[in-house]
């Protein structure tokens, strides 16, 4: 897991395709989200918006609860 964890807090092009695959079962939502909480501030706009709707969240929530 570190070294998944490193690459998704590194970002990069395959970012959002890995969120949709951990956002297609309950548990892996349930990592991502607590997961993207600490990573989410590291990535550009553009993936910041992809992220928040393929998880269904309001990035103003995530930035005010960090």
């Amino acid at each position: 897991m570190p070294m998944f964890e490193r690459s998704l807090l590194i970002g990069g092009p395959n970012v959002v395709s890995l969120y949709q695959r951990m956002a297609q079962t309950p548990s892996g939502r349930a990592w991502a989200l607590a997961f993207y909480e600490q990573a989410r501030p590291r990535y550009d706009p553009n993936t910041q918006q992809h992220v928040d709707r393929i998880l269904g969240v309001q990035g103003s929530a995530l930035a005010a609860a960090a």
